[in-house]
């Protein structure tokens, strides 16, 4: 008993979190000694008599820790260590209460950290889907692309053979104008038809030549849209990876932060 009379004022100093230390002998507070942060009225206290708990717990003769929350104190632990003498009867017992404020603090803090990754990671993961569907959706639009400039080129081919055939008549045109020449009064009216397929001839020409211009014109905006979805596409592709070494990086932050919550747990 002397000897944790002697210690009890220095361990408040020793101690990394304010602490209360009590001597009794069994029945009655006979020391107390407290950090300056808890503010416990020692004199108080000494030589009022144990609670029944208290008693109970030095009586079993056991070491015996507990934490506990009040409405009216800060959180504590609680240590409860029965001193026995040489021919092991307890003469009393050491009691001491350890603030769990900053411990508890620190939790709070961790579970806010926990909370605001796991809202990133969800936000991340969220994002990471909808990126995902962007580039299957550009991948979509450039394969419905790539479909279009080919038929544009089928239209082509179909366009030359049109021209072709406008070629073929007009020269058919220019030998029925030239034989209607020949057959002098007699060929005025295939005159007239050979003018009239050489007319047709021309305009068909014509149109040809426009909706050639107009084709070549849609065939260069959709080789720019090719060339613009891929671009983006390759933009998308990057910040989705992007987004995946993110995600990993939280991932083990978060970790590293469980692994934290664990040892403030253990304080």
């Amino acid at each position: 008993m002397n000897a944790f009379h002697v210690i009890m004022d220095y361990l408040p100093i020793i101690m990394d979190e304010p602490v209360t230390i009590m001597l009794t002998d069994g029945k009655t507070y006979k020391a107390i000694r407290s950090s300056e942060a808890l503010e416990v009225d020692a004199d108080e206290s000494i030589g009022q008599p144990l609670d029944d708990q208290i008693m109970s717990l030095i009586n079993k003769g056991e070491i015996f820790v507990g934490e506990y929350t009040t409405d009216i104190t800060v959180p504590f632990k609680s240590y409860t260590i029965p001193i026995k003498g040489e021919n092991g009867k307890i003469e009393g017992a050491v009691l001491l209460a350890k603030s769990l404020k900053r411990k508890r603090d620190f939790v709070g803090a961790f579970d806010d950290v926990k909370s605001s990754l796991e809202q990133i990671t969800e936000a991340i993961n969220d994002l990471n889907v909808n990126v995902q569907e962007v580039v299957d959706a550009n991948e979509q639009i450039l394969s419905i692309v790539e479909e279009a400039n080919e038929k544009t080129a089928d239209t082509n081919d179909i366009l030359n053979f049109i021209q072709e055939i406008s070629s073929q008549t007009n020269l058919l045109g220019l030998n029925a104008a030239i034989e209607a020449a020949r057959a002098g009064e007699y060929g005025r009216g295939f005159d007239v038809v050979a003018k009239e397929i050489r007319k047709l001839s021309g305009s068909t020409s014509d149109s040809i030549k426009r909706v050639d211009s107009v084709l070549k014109g849609v065939s260069d905006s959709i080789k720019t849209i090719h060339t613009k979805v891929g671009n983006s596409n390759g933009v998308f592709e990057v910040q989705a990876s992007s987004l995946e070494e993110i995600a990993a990086s939280i991932e083990e932050l978060n970790s590293s932060t469980q692994l934290m919550y664990g040892f403030m747990e253990k304080l």
